[in-house]
């Protein structure tokens, strides 16, 4: 079973994708700031979903617009899931920061390998392996994005 939860009339900005194996979670930090949230098994349900919300909150905004992806609690992913987000990255036009949270440096340096076989951009994207590093380049991305808000 597949459950999403479409946005609600409120304008809040996040969202959550749902099946038996999984969950992915999405907000809006701050206005050009997108966050991901994995737990469990990803599968390529969860693909319309990403490029939906994707286009919902990001796809419109100018730089700097951020991409951060917590995927410590991500258990796995099918092929098909993996290809399909490797075809949308080189789709879109890519953030000036795309950040990435993993459990360990043996999977970062596994992301860094893909990215180069399959030609995927990498001048802005960035793997780190630690908690507080994630959560220290989030929180800056978030203040750069209420500044450049509210001086707009």
């Amino acid at each position: 079973m597949v459950e999403d939860q479409p946005p609600p009339e409120n304008g809040s900005t996040s969202f959550v994708h749902r099946t038996e194996r999984g969950e992915l979670s999405m907000w809006l930090a701050a206005p050009t700031v997108l966050v991901f949230k994995y737990r469990g098994y990803s599968d390529a349900t969860y693909l319309p979903f990403i490029e939906g919300v994707y286009e919902r909150t990001l796809a419109t905004k100018q730089s700097p617009r951020a991409i951060f992806v917590d995927c410590e609690e991500q258990t796995g992913y099918d092929s098909a899931f993996r290809a399909g987000i490797a075809d949308w990255s080189k789709r879109i036009a890519l953030p000036q920061t795309y950040c990435l949270f993993v459990k360990s440096r043996f999977v970062a340096m596994g992301i860094a390998i893909v990215r180069l076989a399959v030609g995927l951009p990498g001048e802005h994207a960035e793997v780190v392996t630690q908690r507080v590093a994630f959560r220290a380049k989030l929180e800056a991305a978030v203040q750069k994005s209420r500044a450049l808000q509210a001086s707009a």
